[in-house]
């Protein structure tokens, strides 16, 4: 009987073989491994402390620039479109299918590549449970020394961020469409990176300086002529977005090429919008958004005269 059963079994084993090589089965333990190996990688995060294994990072990154690439078109046009498709045109077709294939697959997963990549491990759980509760755990916490992000790991967030930048530059209004479905996640990904980007750039930190150029371009696409996301800035407990905006390190508002991108991104976050523009005018020197305003509107209207000139 043992023996018999044993034959069974080995013949269960060799049809089971055979039954491998069919593709069907192939696609399904593909999946399951995918699942899995999503899985053990959130579990792994919690545990080690943010320790993605270089190889899925290297793997998300291949797969973010492909994504870029994707979405790019050449920039000589992408200010001409922007304003465009802001009043009302339709975007060309051979960005409709972009758009379309991105808002099929949730923009590739990137809302909830961000979430992922943005976890701040917690730190020593075990040893701050067991303190005493009149310690109200912050002293615990004040104690964690400071946390850093991988250099790969702010790498691949500023890559999500320039799939996200090109997609605004297509089309404004899908992306702020698109954006709309995870606002709040995108909030709260900001409230984390955004301080976390501005408190380092003072360093030599190349990965931190790309990321945080990104964030503000984002911001801006995210607030332009868009009174619902502008709110979202003064959102939470106080720092809000909007206070960091005010509150970013004075190379950005002394040095020409940075003041480039915070000054933009707080017209878009402050334009018509009484309440953002109040804050501002509390947690910054109104003057300077002014002067640069200024110098922008006379450096139009001489190439306008300039270009008459040529015409004429």
């Amino acid at each position: 009987q043992h023996h018999q059963h044993h034959h069974h079994h080995h013949h269960h084993h060799h049809h089971h073989h055979h039954y491998h090589h069919s593709n069907h089965h192939h696609v399904a333990s593909y999946r399951q491994q995918m699942l899995y190996k999503r899985a053990s990688l959130s579990a792994g995060i919690m545990h080690a402390g943010g320790n993605i294994p270089q190889v899925h990072l290297e793997l998300f990154m291949g797969a973010l620039q492909f994504l870029e690439a994707y979405t790019e078109h050449p920039s000589s046009e992408s200010t001409e479109r922007l304003i465009n498709t802001m009043l009302g045109e339709k975007p060309a077709r051979s960005t409709e299918g972009i758009l379309n294939s991105l808002k099929e697959t949730g923009i590739a997963g990137i809302m909830p590549l961000m979430a992922f990549l943005t976890i701040i491990p917690p730190r020593n759980r075990k040893r701050s449970s067991s303190t005493k509760k009149e310690d109200g755990g912050g002293a615990s916490a004040a104690k964690q020394p400071d946390f850093v992000y991988p250099d790969l790991v702010l790498a691949l967030l500023s890559s999500c961020l320039r799939v996200l930048n090109n997609i605004a530059r297509l089309n404004i209004i899908a992306f702020q469409a698109l954006g709309g479905e995870y606002q709040m996640e995108m909030i709260h990904l900001l409230r984390i990176l955004v301080p976390y980007c501005s408190k380092r750039i003072m360093g030599n930190a190349k990965a931190v300086d790309s990321l945080l150029q990104q964030l503000l371009l984002f911001m801006g696409y995210f607030s332009l002529n868009n009174k619902a996301n502008q709110n979202l800035f003064r959102w939470g407990k106080v720092p809000t977005l909007m206070q960091h905006l005010c509150n970013m390190p004075f190379a950005f508002f002394s040095n020409s090429k940075k003041k480039e991108l915070l000054f933009p991104t707080l017209i878009c976050a402050t334009f018509e919008n009484k309440a953002n523009k109040e804050l501002m005018g509390r947690e910054m020197n109104g003057k300077l958004l002014a002067q640069y305003l200024e110098a922008k509107l006379q450096l139009s209207a001489k190439k306008e005269a300039e270009n008459k000139r040529a015409e004429g």
